[in-house]
């Protein structure tokens, strides 16, 4: 009798303990323009989830968790936003507003016409390895810094792989360099910049000249971001048993220092570690053309 009532109650609650709230969501601005490839992040770092295109998203988790926790909002160009989880029940549309950007003062002498190239060499294309994505959000950072004071940053290469997607949209970031936590800091873009390859096997240039990006003498740190597209993006590596998502960058020329940062929802940015035993650390092929 005793085991029936117990079975009895278990019935009763087992579909709460897994039920699932309103969890569809869309975000736009205030004047009603979908923000797409926003990210969706507990504020815990617990989960989280990217924009489409659309600025459509959702999140499956149980509606005992929604219940309890915060989500930011964050986009590119927009303030971020804190919203109870639960408030999602009741309007699924987030309204970001546009951010007022802050430029760096930088030192900028009499440009003389000379170019430059920093970042991985282009000629230097480790043809086995590369830094492939998990999952929509996630980022691979490069901290470059130059020499020479003041130099403008006209366009952005990104060496894509053919293996993975090589089609696969995604974006770039640039990131001022938090001199005090050692790790990427503010955005520096205003707007969303995304590049796709034809093929694989390639350098992809993305043109950023009209931002007016002039590299400050602590450094910045350049990004790809992976975006959420459409699971036909997806690819299994069955060598290594993993699902990747999009793309695969390079892998570039290697450097004494290891200048190479990650990002994750649960973690956010971290530097990249690597064995002690490895004198010399491969990077991601990311590289800058630049002007004085």
């Amino acid at each position: 009798m005793v085991l029936n009532i117990r079975i009895f109650l278990l019935l009763m609650i087992w579909p709460n303990m897994f039920a699932f709230g309103q969890t569809d969501g869309k975000v736009i601005s205030k004047t009603k323009e979908s923000i797409p490839y926003a990210n969706i992040i507990e504020v815990n770092r617990s989960f989280g989830v990217a924009a489409d295109m659309h600025g459509r998203f959702e999140l499956q988790q149980p509606k005992s968790i929604l219940d309890t926790c915060f989500l930011k909002i964050s986009a590119l160009g927009y303030r971020d936003t804190i919203i109870h989880a639960s408030s999602l029940y009741q309007d699924c549309v987030v309204i970001l507003t546009k951010a007022s950007l802050l430029l760096q003062e930088v030192s900028i002498t009499s440009g003389k016409g000379n170019s430059y190239c920093l970042g991985v060499d282009r000629k230097c294309i480790v043809l086995c390895g590369g830094w492939p994505g998990v999952y929509p959000g996630q980022q691979y950072g490069l901290f470059i810094k130059s020499s020479i004071d003041g130099i403008k940053v006209n366009s952005i290469e990104v060496y894509i792989k053919k293996e993975g997607s090589p089609t696969s949209p995604f974006r770039i970031r640039i990131y001022a360099f938090d001199s005090i936590t050692e790790l990427p800091g503010n955005d520096i873009l205003t707007k969303q910049y995304i590049g796709r390859a034809k093929k694989g096997n390639e350098w992809v240039s993305i043109n950023i000249k009209n931002e007016n990006i002039f590299i400050p003498k602590q450094g910045i740190v350049v990004a790809v971001e992976w975006i959420f597209t459409n699971d036909k993006y997806y690819y299994s590596n069955d060598d290594a048993g993993h699902n990747y998502y999009g793309v695969v960058i390079g892998q570039g020329n290697k450097s004494k220092l290891p200048s190479v940062y990650r990002k994750k929802f649960e973690t956010g940015w971290v530097k990249v570690s690597f064995p002690q035993s490895i004198k010399k650390f491969p990077r991601p092929a990311i590289r800058l053309n630049c002007s004085d």
